[in-house]
């Protein structure tokens, strides 16, 4: 490595989930990380690449009290071990972590009545239309009588191709109610991205003040322009505790 010019592994010296078949003897790899004095990150599994989910499964409701367990005892297994690891560069929560978004947005909005993550989401779309379910009905082709009735037995849904034709640029798309539709799956992605690094952000720092937070391996093209619009906002309102 040295050789070749680098001087860290953001991975870490293993990666979790290139990993789920137990090839890579991960005592060791913490071993030769630390004695070869190699900054390295450090992986938190609180969510999972399409290839670690089992077949017919479905992503996280991050908004559930179950995902908020999950993150707390990810986070807890691992944190105080490297707390004052001189050698940790930070924490990061995943790789290729949000490829696929819409199939999130979808499987996230598509769960039964009641759910956290689809009550959150459905309230942020009403939010959106100011509480006027005809002029959400004329966006979607719905006819949903009320919001109300969308929250009991409805759902809306977003078309999987904007994930490979990469729609970077909505202001340019032609049919107003399309770019409607995905100026709304922003917000929505939005909400969730922020939600995931929230609850991450919250617990890493009951144990760990000072090493950075690297959150999820973003790739060309799963964040939007509009994703990251929706999400700055919020991320930059966050306090900062100033490091030791």
């Amino acid at each position: 490595m040295r050789e070749l010019g680098y001087n860290c592994a953001w991975s870490g010296p293993y990666s979790t989930e290139r990993n789920f078949k137990g090839y890579v003897d991960l005592e060791l790899a913490r071993r030769v990380y630390r004695e070869e004095k190699i900054p390295h990150g450090l992986h938190i599994p609180l969510i999972l690449h399409p290839v670690e989910r089992p077949v017919g499964t479905i992503r996280p409701d991050v908004f559930s009290d179950e995902y908020k367990a999950y993150v707390k005892t990810e986070v807890e297994k691992l944190v105080p071990q490297y707390a004052d690891e001189p050698l940790l560069l930070g924490y990061y929560y995943g790789f290729g972590c949000f490829i696929f978004i819409y199939d999130w947005l979808n499987e996230t909005l598509g769960r039964k009545p009641g759910s956290p993550g689809r009550e959150h989401l459905l309230n942020i779309l009403e939010g959106r239309y100011k509480g006027d379910i005809q002029a959400l009905n004329s966006v979607y082709n719905t006819d949903f009588e009320s919001f109300e009735i969308l929250q009991q037995s409805g759902t809306v849904t977003y078309p999987l191709n904007w994930q490979v034709d990469r729609l970077y640029e909505i202001q340019k798309e032609p049919d107003p109610k399309k770019r409607k539709m995905m100026e709304d799956a922003e917000a929505l992605l939005g909400e969730i991205v922020v939600q995931i690094y929230k609850l991450a952000e919250a617990e890493i720092r009951k144990y760990d003040q000072n090493h950075m937070l690297l959150g999820g391996f973003v790739k060309d093209y799963t964040f939007t322009d509009g994703i990251w619009k929706n999400w700055l906002p919020t991320w930059m309102s966050w306090p900062l505790k100033k490091a030791k």
